[in-house]
């Protein structure tokens, strides 16, 4: 058994003991080490839905997840061991559909991800997860940095949709995490040698400017 942070109404978390999963082929056993807090998982606490994804039923939130292999399931490649430290990455696509074949598998319909109903999440202690979509974690990143990667990758594909490069001159609207690490992807090019000038704003009225220590200015 497991603990795991289960919502089962808007507002209200609830601890409960779980069975321990049993992954299926292709997956991987993980103890969960660190889970950041998206404000995906804050709308859901808050409201019950996101657009037309409502909560029906219990529902583990989290989603911004880093673990350690516990155990592997069958037709797994060997590419992950026991005791190795992971990040994962939170939508295992069906690797079937059009998007998926020309390689946008973010656009796959068919996606399953973390705490998004029906699909728990990874506020517990022991998830299933493909082993494909663990990624192993180097010995200089910490439990947290590792969870701290798939919302940097949401700044990556910022800057690369908005085709920021040496030199440019960014506003990031928001100083939550994703706008803290947006304007860090910012900030590596000038750390390359050329830099630009960068500022992070808070998106609502009152809400408190988070740069401080961020390096954003």
């Amino acid at each position: 058994m497991g603990p795991a942070a289960v919502l089962v109404r808007p507002g209200e978390i609830r601890l409960e003991d779980r069975p321990v999963p049993v992954p299926g082929h292709g997956q991987v056993l993980v103890e969960v080490s660190a889970v950041g807090v998206c404000g995906s998982d804050v709308h859901y606490f808050t409201d019950g839905r996101i657009g037309d994804f409502v909560v029906e039923a219990p529902l583990v939130l989290g989603h911004e997840a880093s673990g350690v292999v516990r155990a592997l399931g069958p037709g797994t490649t060997g590419r992950l061991q026991p005791g190795q430290r992971v990040a994962m990455e939170p939508g295992v696509p069906c690797g079937h559909c059009r998007a998926c074949r020309r390689g946008a598998y973010n656009l796959c319909p068919d996606v399953r991800f973390f705490a998004t109903p029906p699909i728990d999440g990874a506020f517990a202690r022991y998830v299933v997860h493909d082993e494909d979509f663990c990624y192993p974690l180097p010995d200089h990143l910490s439990d947290d940095a590792g969870a701290l990667l798939e919302p940097l990758s949401v700044g990556v594909w910022a800057a690369r949709k908005a085709h920021i490069e040496v030199g440019s001159q960014v506003i990031v609207t928001g100083a939550g995490p994703i706008g803290l690490l947006a304007a860090a992807v910012a900030r590596a090019g000038r750390d390359r040698g050329r830099g630009e000038r960068r500022a992070a704003l808070p998106s609502r009225p009152g809400q408190k400017d988070g740069r401080h220590g961020s390096g954003g200015r």
